[in-house]
């Protein structure tokens, strides 16, 4: 890649929704054993599969104050020094009632392996 392109990387969605968890941040697993691991603590014990020698796995994790809002990576892009992971973070639709409850709301996909920083950016809808 140039030093001045940048390109968007195709990614298959894996899991998405809400948990009473606890747990912030963006996740890249590289290592199967890794991504089992916390896979099992904190969602289930059937892992997707992932073929790590050529795919990792990058996790968005976002507090939120219920469970109206929802979290979707939207986009991936590779630039010279990083990868950019695009996140809408979509706010409850006016006047619905929703119970009051600290969750945590995550989207899990799959992508091509790449040896670079991962930053989350954050689009409030």
């Amino acid at each position: 890649m140039s030093k001045t392109k940048s390109k968007k990387l195709g990614f298959e969605e894996l899991k998405k929704g809400s948990t009473i968890h606890y747990i912030e941040g963006t996740y890249v697993f590289k290592d199967e054993n890794e991504w089992k691991k916390h896979y099992q603590e904190h969602h289930d014990k059937n892992v997707p599969t992932v073929d790590f020698s050529i795919e990792m796995v990058i996790a968005e994790y976002h507090p939120v104050p219920h469970q109206g809002y929802k979290i979707k990576i939207n986009e991936i892009i590779e630039k010279p020094s990083k990868l950019e992971l695009m996140v809408d973070v979509n706010e409850p639709k006016p006047g619905k009632k929703y119970i009051m409850v600290l969750a945590t709301g995550y989207d899990i996909v799959k992508t091509e392996k790449i040896d670079k920083k991962v930053v989350s950016k954050y689009n409030s809808k």
